[in-house]
């Protein structure tokens, strides 16, 4: 009866939405840092583009940078740890997920894998997480936000970026 239960639906639906925004989060910094990433040319270099993507270019609806993190995946951390790695082997952006969070025994990195996969569950093989319910989602809403705070923080620091952010954000 789980199944049929609305919050049990919505909260399911709203895994792709967080999902979403996490990948969105790493593209965009992805693309911010390889804009003024020394490595820039090495990893233009051996990255392809579509004939689409090349026409956007030429007419200014699309940056470089910005059609090279197309190509590169962001759901799946591991892919998110290999591509900053070639940006930067010294960054290391997983690692601010790997320390302990709130005395619990999964670690952020483990929480947000979790999330992808449910998502991956949910879209391609059509399964609901029973136990996904308003209570759960706000557990992982809370761990997004947290984790993606740490990467935040762990990418202003290693650059030495002064760390100012409003009074109204979440972080």
């Amino acid at each position: 009866m789980r199944q049929l239960n609305p919050d049990v639906f919505v909260a399911n639906v709203m895994v792709t939405y967080l999902v979403s925004a996490m990948e969105d989060y790493f593209k965009s910094t992805y693309i911010a840092l390889l804009t003024y990433s020394e490595r820039k040319a090495t990893i233009l270099k051996g990255i392809r583009l579509s004939g689409e993507q090349l026409a956007q270019i030429s007419e200014g609806k699309l940056g470089v940078e910005e059609a090279a993190a197309e190509a590169l995946s962001f759901q799946r951390l591991a892919a998110v740890g290999r591509n900053f790695h070639e940006l930067d082997a010294s960054l290391g952006i997983l690692s601010p997920l790997k320390r302990p969070y709130r005395r619990q025994k999964i670690r952020l990195l483990e929480s947000l894998e979790e999330l992808v996969t449910q998502r991956h569950c949910l879209i391609h093989g059509m399964q609901m997480d029973i136990w996904t319910d308003h209570t759960a989602l706000r557990r992982h809403i809370d761990d997004l936000a947290v984790g993606m705070k740490r990467v935040y923080q762990h990418v202003a620091k290693h650059y030495g970026w002064k760390l100012d952010l409003p009074a109204s954000s979440n972080f």
